[in-house]
């Protein structure tokens, strides 16, 4: 378990490093290691947007989508023509039936 945490923070560091939030110095007396606050907030902003314009444009998407479905939809069949077979009746709509009968 120690190993994999170990392996983690290795990776987490080295990215943190190849994206620039994190550097290494080096002097004659001192090792330093610095890490960019500033650049890892600025980082950090940029990435929260892009994720939210992500999140707004696949709203829009599936707004669209579903809107276009609904114009598509033919409306389901009403209850009375369920009835009708339950009870025996011919599987004809009630309004079909008032138009054969007014013949």
């Amino acid at each position: 378990m120690k190993f994999k945490s170990l392996i983690i923070v290795i990776l987490a560091v080295v990215a943190m490093f190849a994206v620039g939030w994190i550097s290494f110095s080096k002097t004659d007396t001192e090792a330093n290691i610095n890490i960019d606050t500033q650049e890892i907030k600025e980082d950090t902003d940029k990435a929260i947007e892009k994720g939210k314009q992500l999140i707004d444009r696949a709203k829009q998407a599936v707004d669209d989508a579903t809107s276009e479905d609904d114009s598509d939809n033919v409306a389901p069949p009403s209850d009375s023509n369920n009835e009708s077979e339950a009870s025996g009746g011919t599987s004809e709509s009630g309004t079909e039936r008032e138009v054969q009968d007014n013949r």
